[in-house]
């Protein structure tokens, strides 16, 4: 594979490949705190590797008409309230906001089920 013809390497699927697993990453982070509990260190990670992500597929989502504005303002504000752990019943409404964004990027990416890890065959 290594030895291939350069010219033939598509870059518009490499990059749609990887928006397709960062997107799968980033949905990954989006509740993810919920299970391990707000206010504590991994938690916090947790969220600040879905922002990081999350910047990787903006591009992408701007491409699709997608309001990446908000969604990373909302990246902002979800990691905030993991790190603080004081307002779950917000963090949760944030969370909920990130994953149907991340999800309607994955539509547009061609994946049939929203999946924060499975691969699709």
């Amino acid at each position: 594979m290594l030895a291939g013809d350069p010219a033939m390497i598509n870059g518009t699927l490499i990059a749609i490949e990887m928006d397709k697993a960062f997107a799968k990453r980033t949905r990954n982070y989006a509740d993810q705190a919920f299970s391990e509990g707000l206010g504590i260190p991994p938690s916090y990670k947790g969220a600040v590797e879905g922002r990081t992500y999350a910047k990787l597929i903006v591009a992408g989502m701007g491409s699709a008409m997608m309001n990446t504005e908000d969604y990373l303002a909302d990246w902002e504000t979800y990691a905030e309230l993991v790190r603080t752990g004081e307002d779950e019943a917000a963090a949760m409404e944030v969370s909920q906001r990130l994953i149907d964004a991340t999800c309607a990027y994955q539509t547009v990416l061609g994946i049939a089920a929203c999946t924060g890890s499975d691969d699709e065959m």
